[in-house]
This record gives C-alpha cells, structure tokens and sequence, in this order.
C-alpha cells in the first residue's frame, strides 16, 4: 500500500505523481492518506481498501457480491457494444467505447476490440458511467477502470474491474488533479455547515376501490407539488406519484413545515377523491416510493455516501414494513446519488419518510448532521457483505444491534444539540421496536383533512 503523507499548508503535486503513478505509467492499487500533526501522523483514508481488493480475485464472489447491488457481471462475453470507464469515486475521468457488434452470442469467449475514446453523453453514456461508478461503489473501492457493456436487451453488463490500469498521459493527468483535490477536500480542518437541505418525498393515493389517483390531473411535472415520472398502464400521461418538493433551507425544521405546507395544498387539490395516502417503500406493488434528499453547498464523494447510508438509510430497516425489502435492489441500492446542476446533490437511496411528522424530521436533521460531520463518524457497518445482504433482504435482527453504536457516534457530534429534539424522536422511533405500517393513512400522523382535530 502507498502510504502518502499530507500537511494542512501545502501539497507536493509532483511528490504525489510520483508516488501514485509507477513507473510503467499504471496507477497505485490501494493509497493510504496521512495527516502530518504535532504530534505524529494520522490515517484520515484509505482508498480501494486492500480488503475489498481481494475480491476482485475470485469471480464467484465478485459475481455475488455485484448481484446484491443488483448489478450483473458477466466475464465471458463479449457484448454489442462495451466501454471502459475510469472511475474516481462520483466522477467518471474517462470514457473509451468500441463498436457495435451486429450479434451478439452469451458464452462466447471475449475478443480483443479496438477502443476509442468518447466525449459525448449519449443516454446510453450516461447510463454506462452510472453502472461503472455504481460497482466501484459496490465493491467498497474509491477508484479504477471498470469495462462494462451493453447485452441481450439492452441488459446493462459488467465485464472487468481494473485497479491498476495504464493510462495515457491526459488520464494521468485527469487520475492525479482528482486525487489532489480528494485529498486537498479531506484534509480540510472543516466541513461547512451552509449545507442547504431540499428533498422531493413521493406518496400515492389509492380509491377505496383499490387504484392509484392520477396524479398528472391534478398536478404539473415540476412546481413545489408535482408528480413523478413514472407512468401507470399504457397512457405515459397517466402519472399516479405525488412528490411534494419544499423550497431548500439551511434548517431542517424549516423544510419539514413547508413539506407539511405541501401536504395542505394536496388535500385542498384532490379533497373530493375518498381513499389514502401511502407511503414508505412499495405500499402498492409496482411503485416504488423514495425519500430523495437534497443537498447544496457541498460536493459528493464515497466516504460521505457511505456515511448516509450506515447512518441515515440503515436504521430505516429496523422500522420498515415488511414489504419494503422488495423495492430493493432496483431502488434503494446502497450509494443511489445524482449530481444536480447548482453544483450539489441528491441522495436518493432512503424510502419515503413521509410514514410521519417524526421520521420526516429526524431523516432531514439527521442528513444535514452526517453531511456536514461525516469525517468524524467512526463506523461502517455496510462494509461487512453480511450486513449488506441484511439491508437488501430486510433482516431487522440483524441490523439492530447497529443502532445503538449508530446513535451514540451522533450524540457525539457538536451538531446534535442543534437538533437534538428532532433526533432524539427518531431514535425513540427506531428504539420501540414497533414497525411502520405502509397501509396506514399518512394523513392521520400529519394532521392533514380530515384528520385535522388536536395537535401535530
């Protein structure tokens, strides 16, 4: 492992080319950062941790451990049309493709393939960097090439994981300004807590005779209630999921009354429709339901994605309906972020906290303090692929003994009492052992008409 030792005033960029770029032009497998202090040096990160290298060497385990993620490797065979992409953590470097291929035969030994590189973001492009960045992710990696490709049905394929790839000089030059700036954004002696929180929970509504109310009747695509883009039957038009998207704050109680201010204006919209409104994870079957959060003010990388979800979406197992391991993995895949174009982000593996006042509250007070804390949180429980196939399959026993170390590692954060009374409900929550119940009317926990009478 590369041991790279860093100082709070200056950074030595050839120093580090030298140390991360051998001297057959391919680059370091596993890195190891160090902050120099007064009193000795400090690990602050590791990258492609050399215990998630080793499984790249036995392609059952790769194999399974990708499938949980619900991402498909498929090491013989040479696909229609394949890329390989390098990766470093949220941002794709580099893009090689090859031509289309006018059959393609599963099974067939692969055959070499002339590579040429692309800058254009295609859907299909798009849709490629996401699948590379997604299994570096999986892997519990931080960096390296990953070829990937197109299959039978347009069946988005994984091929190979390259962790020490050689690269041409404007690669290199991509690899090392990516690493610098990692490494500049880490040893930072603060993270900044003007972090604006947005978010765009989704619900349904279901008649008395079991349908989905059409959203798209009574709501635009985009406003501050909308519907989502997922259709019902075969009218695109007819879009059965009601998102309410709150202007974006710095205080999380702020976001959380202009939900509830969203949730008012629905009801005097849709107040004639008799039914209720569901949701959590998949309380109607087909329509996955999520919790998006947004974030402005800072940018992504893994450790912090890896933060939000041992910290914020883990604990939700503990409390979820048991139906809500089948939203996973297609939806709520570990790590599930798209970048946004005023420069933040949105973290949208959760489900939808919409279930109550309180877990809307907590899951928003408790993203602002894991974004703006996660270098001083200590545990990684999602590490551990046992704990990985609890989150996917729903395994409560499994998880909960988490919580409790979870939750004192917040209660350790100078941003807790900020929000302690937020934080404090939502452990309560997690701790009574009840689970949430996605057939329940959330009208009832918001105090929305007619469920209007007493206090919120």
């Amino acid at each position: 492992m590369e041991t790279i030792t860093l100082t709070r005033d200056e950074i030595d960029e050839i120093q580090i080319r030298q140390q991360i770029i051998d001297p057959d032009q391919r680059i370091v497998a596993t890195a190891q950062l160090q902050m120099s202090t007064w009193s000795g040096t400090q690990t602050i990160s590791v990258l492609n941790d050399p215990a998630h290298l080793q499984r790249l060497s036995d392609p059952n385990r790769l194999r399974r451990q990708l499938s949980l993620h619900g991402l498909h490797w498929v090491h013989k065979t040479t696909p229609l049309r394949e890329y390989k992409i390098l990766v470093f953590q949220t941002n794709v470097l580099g893009t090689y493709a090859t031509r289309e291929r006018k059959a393609l035969i599963v099974g067939q030994r692969r055959q070499a393939r002339d590579f040429y590189r692309v800058r254009a973001k295609t859907k299909e492009i798009q849709r490629m960097h996401e699948i590379a960045i997604r299994t570096i992710y999986a892997l519990g990696l931080d960096y390296g090439f990953v070829t990937c490709g197109v299959g039978p049905g347009k069946r988005s394929i994984i091929i190979q994981i390259n962790v020490r790839p050689k690269l041409e000089a404007d690669l290199q030059k991509a690899f090392i300004n990516e690493f610098i700036r990692y490494m500049r954004e880490i040893s930072s002696s603060s993270l900044s807590t003007e972090v604006k929180l947005g978010a765009d929970p989704e619900f349904v509504v279901q008649t008395k005779q079991g349908s989905l109310l059409i959203a798209s009747n009574y709501f635009p695509l985009k406003g501050k209630v909308g519907c989502d883009a997922i259709w019902i039957g075969q009218n695109r038009k007819d879009k059965p999921l009601i998102e309410i998207r709150p202007e974006p704050s710095l205080n999380p109680r702020t976001v959380a009354l202009r939900i509830y201010e969203g949730l008012l204006h629905v009801a005097k919209k849709v107040n004639h429709v008799s039914g209720k409104w569901l949701a959590g994870n998949m309380p109607v079957k087909g329509f996955p339901l999520g919790g998006h959060i947004h974030f402005s003010g800072i940018k992504p990388n893994f450790e912090m994605l890896r933060a939000l979800d041992n910290y914020l979406t883990l604990p939700f197992v503990v409390i979820e309906d048991e139906r809500g391991s089948k939203r996973r993995p297609k939806y709520g895949f570990l790590g599930d972020f798209r970048k946004q174009p005023h420069g933040g982000f949105e973290y949208r593996t959760p489900p939808s906290w919409l279930i109550s006042p309180i877990l809307t509250k907590g899951a928003l007070a408790l993203a602002k303090c894991i974004v703006c804390n996660y270098q001083q949180l200590q545990y990684n429980p999602l590490a551990d692929p046992e704990v990985q196939m609890a989150y996917y399959q729903g395994d409560k026993q499994k998880i909960h003994p988490w919580i409790n170390l979870l939750w004192s590692d917040i209660t350790s954060l100078k941003d807790y009492q900020q929000y302690s009374k937020y934080l404090d409900d939502f452990f309560r929550y997690l701790q009574n052992g009840k689970k949430w119940n996605e057939s329940i009317d959330i009208r009832k926990a918001w105090r929305i008409p007619p469920f209007h009478s007493g206090n919120r």
